[in-house]
């Protein structure tokens, strides 16, 4: 129809401009105006082809985020998977000596810090996630469980560190 593209690039613009909001509550509106939106695509896929709502833009755009967290995911976990638990302990005794000797006590507020900068980015990316146009299911299911993976993992590492 005349004016469709415009008027779901319209629709889309004030969806992804929307303020933040409780994650169980986008996460609902988000599966209502995705299936919406994935309808609409199924029904006009050429309509699509090229824009915002393309997707295989979109699912470069999932790729891109799982790669994102992955690499959070192997920052975090470099160190922790070459040594012992006794010399992970000796070595976070050491960075923490190290730390304190030369900010005078701040090292440990520094690596509070860092892991709460780690878990704000991966909330981001989370929303960023939501925010995904359409993309077809047999396509979307493996990159969702890929990212929920990475995620999980990312979580499970944040949570010894702490």
């Amino acid at each position: 129809p005349d004016g469709f593209i415009a008027a779901i690039e319209d629709a889309r613009a004030a969806w992804q401009q929307a303020p933040d909001m409780p994650r169980h509550a986008l996460e609902v509106l988000t599966r209502r105006y995705q299936q919406v939106l994935g309808q609409l695509v199924a029904a006009w896929p050429d309509a699509f082809g090229g824009t915002d709502l393309d997707p295989h833009i979109t699912v470069q755009r999932m790729q891109k985020l799982i790669e994102k967290v992955e690499a959070m995911v192997a920052t975090a976990g470099d160190r922790a998977t070459t040594l012992s638990p006794t010399e992970q302990l000796a070595q976070r005794l050491r960075e923490a000596l190290a730390a304190n000797a030369m900010t005078g006590g701040q090292g440990a507020a520094s690596d509070e810090s860092r892991l709460r900068e780690a878990e704000q980015e991966l909330r981001r990316v989370q929303a960023q996630w939501l925010r995904l146009g359409p993309v077809p299911a047999d396509l979307a299911r493996p990159l969702n469980e890929r990212f929920q993976q990475a995620c999980r993992r990312f979580s499970e590492q944040q949570k010894k560190a702490s």
